[in-house]
């Protein structure tokens, strides 16, 4: 019985291998885009074959954030996710969160049933030319190069090569070295070397066992002297964590205006705008996808609204929308109802309810609350964040950023001050 496992194995195995020798399109890496390219691809009718290092592709999608096994995506990927029949909900402002491994299982089944063969724990060393054009890849065992053996590799022929290695570039890298060979950018070489976020430029080092040593080189500063960064890798907590520069380690300086300002912390405007706080009504039309569920509705059988310089969301709008909250039976508890109900049960339990009922059922008709009340009364918020939706919706997120030019609030102050001579010149001493 175990000779006929292993025989079977071993037998489709390089039936699949051999039938994959020459290819229209080889991929190499396997993270979210090489997948999405290989099922595209596959779906035209090509002959393709992605080749990933790692025992499980999908990159560093499994994972989410720090293990934290959700991911967001923009508006524009949507389409994308749609088509491949991934689950979703909204999270606002043209964000969307979804389950990493259930999006990375999605993403390779749909790409494999499109036709696609994957084939994990494959490195590629090195590009195949013919007559001075890419022609295919030569692969090896990830573990063969990992472990530095004198192992010959296999060639795969294919009429393209796509590089899907992410910031890598070792695809791009490798032909850029082959025969002097200058790459279409304005360097001549890989774009995109280097990262940078939240203030510093980081530069990677190779180490042992395919690894990188990531290197802060520089870090970003505005014209006055102040940088971006808001954490101090520098001091950490006793457990290894980043926090905060807290404000008594922050030291003041002049600019050369000779205004005073503080380093460390990131910038602190120097007008402050609160952020927006949303009641609890407002909260729960998102949580419950109750904004983006009539906003996709509406869609349907109205192909087109007013364009997001013109755009005003109408009474007879909203009043569309409370409508359809009727029929989709909304509902909510406010914060302050689910303290009393705890409230009334510890009194209760501690006998002491005889006591205070009449005051808890005051509390209770103080307290209640009204949907077609909370849609009144907090109307702006809500249409607020619905013509956000219908924005993104009609006219993606170039959409959105042209709506909230003419109806940010931070714009609309930053217009205010500049507008203002005097408070302005205030601010610069």
């Amino acid at each position: 019985m175990e000779q006929i496992v292993s025989t079977g194995i071993i037998d489709s195995y390089f039936a699949k291998l051999k039938s994959n020798l020459s290819i229209d399109v080889a991929i190499v890496g396997g993270g979210p885009s090489g997948i999405v390219a290989a099922y595209y691809l596959a779906k035209a009718g090509k002959k393709v074959a992605l080749f990933d290092r790692k025992l499980a592709p999908g990159g560093g999608m499994w994972g989410g954030a720090m293990m934290f096994n959700d991911i967001v995506v923009q508006e524009e990927a949507m389409p994308i996710v749609k088509e491949l029949g991934v689950s979703y909900h909204d999270a606002g402002n043209g964000t969307y969160i979804m389950d990493s491994v259930h999006t990375t299982s999605a993403l390779i089944y749909q790409a494999t049933k499109a036709g696609a063969t994957i084939f994990n724990c494959y490195s590629v060393e090195d590009v195949v030319f013919h007559n001075d054009a890419v022609a295919g890849v030569v692969v090896n065992w990830a573990p063969v190069i990992r472990e530095g053996m004198h192992v010959d590799p296999l060639t795969i022929m294919a009429k393209a090569v796509l590089e899907g290695t992410g910031h890598d570039c070792e695809v791009a890298r490798t032909v850029a070295r082959k025969n002097d060979i200058k790459l279409n950018t304005p360097t001549g070489g890989v774009i995109g070397e280097r990262s940078f976020g939240k203030g510093l430029v980081q530069t990677t080092r190779d180490l042992v066992y395919n690894t990188k040593l990531k290197v802060t080189t520089a870090k970003y500063y505005i014209p006055s002297g102040r940088c971006i960064r808001a954490v101090d890798y520098s001091h950490r907590n006793p457990d290894g964590s980043v926090g905060t520069i807290p404000d008594s380690l922050m030291k003041p300086f002049k600019t050369k205006a000779g205004r005073t300002v503080y380093d460390g912390g990131g910038i602190t405007p120097d007008v402050k705008i609160e952020p927006e706080k949303y009641a609890k009504v407002t909260q729960e039309l998102v949580l419950q996808d109750m904004i983006f569920d009539f906003v996709n509705e509406y869609a349907a059988t109205h192909p087109t609204i007013a364009t997001p310089s013109e755009f005003v969301l109408s009474d007879e709008l909203f009043n569309e929308f409370k409508e359809y909250l009727k029929k989709r039976e909304f509902e909510y508890e406010t914060a302050s109802q689910l303290v009393l109900e705890r409230l009334v049960k510890a009194t209760q339990d501690e006998k002491y309810y005889d006591q205070v009922s009449s005051q808890v059922e005051q509390l209770k008709k103080s307290l209640g609350h009204s949907i077609d009340r909370d849609l009144d009364v907090f109307k702006k918020e809500i249409s607020d964040i619905l013509s956000d939706q219908l924005m993104e919706r009609y006219y993606m997120q170039e959409g959105v950023i042209e709506y909230h030019i003419r109806n940010d609030k931070d714009i609309a102050k930053a217009l205010e001050v500049l507008s203002n001579n005097e408070e302005y010149q205030k601010i610069l001493k």
